[in-house]
């Protein structure tokens, strides 16, 4: 798992934590403990990924048409069952992943917004509705 922002990042890999910054790392604390190794056993719910979870998935990437990816758009799904939920797109143009346990039709809607368009990216042309 790597988090990263601003140059710094922390790392987690196998049984190892990394926290690197080009600048100062503030630690906040009624009471501060930095001993040695330590580990402790934990079993996570596992989450259902990929073809072979037996859930079916679907996922959208929005972006221009010069492949552009479209960053921190609103979109709003309709799911059969669950309702209307929103949700923004990230770096990558990617929506969230959306899973179910049986076949089912969602719909996907853009949510009206400013639109702000990246420098390089399509001219953007209001269309009159008709």
């Amino acid at each position: 798992i790597l988090l990263t922002s601003g140059g710094a990042y922390i790392r987690i890999k196998g049984s190892n934590i990394e926290v690197h910054a080009p600048g100062t790392i503030d630690i906040k604390g009624a009471k501060k403990t930095l001993d040695g190794p330590a580990s402790m056993e934990h079993s996570f719910k596992e989450f259902p990924t990929g073809p072979d979870s037996g859930m079916y998935d679907e996922q959208n990437r929005l972006m221009t048409s010069f492949g552009v990816p479209l960053e921190n758009v609103a979109v709003e799904f309709d799911i059969p069952g669950k309702g209307k939920r929103v949700y923004f797109t990230d770096q990558e143009g990617m929506t969230p992943r959306l899973f179910s346990d049986k076949p089912d039709t969602a719909k996907m809607r853009l949510v009206p917004d400013e639109l702000v368009v990246p420098a390089g990216a399509d001219t953007f042309v209001p269309r009159n509705k008709s």
